[in-house]
């Protein structure tokens, strides 16, 4: 059994602690396939640890005032797209939903939720509950783009 370790789920503002998650065999073997298949896609080396910090890092962002586009914001949405897969495959996995509901419990205090997803589904899939949520205090860019009907 693979020890990996994560982003912070401590509550601190600046600094990056990397709690251990235990992974079965199982849930090391899936969360390899999902993790290796979305490598090939970003041509770049995805984790675990590399998915809970942008997340955690989004979040913290969003907390203050968002200053990125919608482009950006969307992206990172994504990012927790990936991680429902991871969390899917892993559905017993206590200290793994632990650490991702404590991050995505700021998102939502630090968002609202709006009628319709910031993207539509193109895929005739679900789309999970953080892509009808905006940040509180948004940037000017996304607050620009929130202001033009978009929401």
């Amino acid at each position: 059994m693979k020890v990996y370790t994560t982003g912070s789920h401590k509550l601190k503002r600046s600094k990056v602690m990397k709690p251990q998650i235990e992974l079965s065999t199982r849930e090391k073997i899936a969360v390899e396939n999902i993790l290796e298949r979305q490598t090939q896609t970003a041509k770049h080396t995805i984790t675990l640890s590399y998915l809970i910090t942008k997340w955690s890092r989004f979040v913290t962002n969003v907390e203050k005032e968002y200053h990125l586009s919608i482009d950006d914001y969307t992206n990172s949405l994504s990012t927790r797209n990936l991680i429902q897969e991871i969390l899917d495959v892993c559905p017993g996995n206590a200290s793994l939903q632990e650490l991702v509901s404590e991050w995505d419990n700021r998102f939502k205090v630090a968002t609202e939720i709006v009628k319709e997803p910031l993207l539509p589904s193109l895929q005739r899939v679900k789309l999970g509950w953080w892509w009808f949520r905006v940040p509180k205090n948004p940037g000017h860019e996304l607050k620009k783009w929130l202001h033009l009907g978009k929401m």
